[in-house]
């Protein structure tokens, strides 16, 4: 399996480090330079990523190798590394669908525009109360990949999810989900309130 991950934030590496487990062959590219980034790649020191930094190197990576890319949450579809991906008909998924394929855990996904972080966090109390093994994870945490790469089939992934991760996946299917209140928001991403 050739991944390619898109974007080195929290998100990123967290997928990094959880494809490191799959015996992936692991890609990863971000518009920002090593440099940049170099306090953020001691996370995944050690794990075997052929990395592509700037706008620059994207004709250097091997596209038609790809299975699929994992994009970060807060890329655009309108960059021009997820445009030569689709134009080459490579799936770009969102780490919660990432997520959702590799987990037998149950998952609570709570998404909104605002009050997510809150009832996440109030979701998350309540699980723990009942004495269910659970994570609380998503944009809050660590990154939902690599909770639900650990995650038990008796563990429940209470998962705060973002509009952007939202609209990167295909088969993303929670157990429960959560939708606090919608108010036009994150325009410059959707560009209108119907896709949002």
């Amino acid at each position: 399996m050739n991944v390619l991950v898109v974007g080195l934030g929290v998100s990123g590496i967290a997928c990094i480090k959880g494809l490191s487990r799959t015996g992936a062959k692991i890609y990863a590219f971000d518009e920002s330079s090593e440099e940049n980034l170099k306090d953020r790649l001691k996370e995944v020191e050690g794990i075997e990523v052929e990395y592509f930094f700037g706008n620059e190197e994207i004709e250097k990576i091997n596209i038609k190798a790809l299975d699929y890319a994992i994009k970060s949450p807060g890329i655009k579809y309108e960059v021009p590394i997820i445009e030569k991906l689709l134009k080459n008909n490579i799936e770009v998924i969102s780490d919660i669908e990432a997520a959702y394929r590799v987990t037998n855990a149950s998952i609570v996904s709570i998404s909104g525009t605002n009050g997510k972080t809150t009832t996440t966090t109030l979701i998350g109390e309540m699980v723990r109360e009942s004495g269910k093994p659970h994570k609380v994870t998503g944009n809050i945490g660590f990154g939902i990949y690599y909770d639900a790469l650990n995650a038990k089939k008796e563990d429940i992934l209470v998962a705060e999810v973002s509009s952007f991760q939202l609209a990167g996946t295909i088969k993303y299917k929670p157990h429960i989900s959560v939708l606090t209140n919608i108010t036009p928001d994150h325009l410059d991403y959707h560009h209108t309130v119907e896709n949002y």
